[in-house]
């Protein structure tokens, strides 16, 4: 074998090992890109995924919202009937005042009470400064002193007891007033109420709203093909 035959074939064998990452990558089976029909469906599972955690919320949501309702309910009952009884609620008053007054009339028991007990003391006074014990006499000053601080008492509780019958004149005159005033009141609370319950059920619209728009922008899945 000449020189040149020796050279020609080295040549030939370094070229076909050179060529063989090429022949070995053209022999080897390529993997075959995701299709768009197949990334659609992946998609569409995702959205779905997310369909369906947005309507488990939006159903523990609306339950919440339901419970706040009822109770919004029960508050808006009470104010109405507050509202209509606004002149019962005066006229309540009244007799309650009036009723303390009558506590303190000349005839009530208290009043008899505290004279009843003043003309014990007084008795017991003078029994202590006629008795012919010295030791007893003392007493007398103590019951003298008694007397005269429920004495004190009965004055104050007359005094009351004509302040207050003015005071049932006075509110009887202003009946009206107060229950008018009572009634706005209460009439400002239902209307706060009522403005919190409809914002109660726009937010179950809403979220409802939300949850339909976003079922209307997910496509189903494809079926594969057999």
């Amino acid at each position: 074998m000449t020189q040149r035959t020796t050279l020609l074939a080295s040549a030939a064998v370094i070229a076909a090992i050179a060529l063989l990452p090429v022949a070995r990558a053209a022999t080897e089976p390529k993997e075959a890109a995701p299709s768009a029909a197949t990334e659609a469906t992946d998609q569409a599972l995702v959205d779905m995924k997310a369909l369906t955690e947005q309507s488990t919320r939006f159903k523990a949501d609306a339950e919440a919202a339901l419970k706040v309702l009822d109770e919004k309910q029960g508050i808006l009952d009470t104010l109405l009937k507050d509202t209509k009884g606004a002149r019962q609620f005066t006229d309540d008053m009244v007799r309650l005042l009036q009723a303390t007054a009558d506590r303190l009339a000349p005839n009530a028991p208290y009043m008899t009470t505290l004279q009843a007990q003043l003309e014990i003391v007084r008795a017991l006074s003078r029994n202590a400064q006629a008795s012919t014990d010295p030791a007893n006499r003392p007493f007398a000053e103590t019951f003298d002193r008694q007397a005269g601080q429920i004495a004190a008492i009965i004055a104050e509780a007359r005094d009351l007891g004509t302040r207050l019958v003015a005071q049932v004149e006075t509110m009887k005159l202003s009946r009206d007033r107060i229950g008018f005033a009572y009634a706005a009141a209460k009439t400002d609370a239902f209307i706060q109420a009522a403005r919190e319950y409809l914002d109660t059920a726009r937010g179950v619209l809403s979220g409802a709203t939300d949850l339909a728009n976003r079922a209307n922008t997910i496509n189903s899945p494809a079926v594969p093909t057999q």
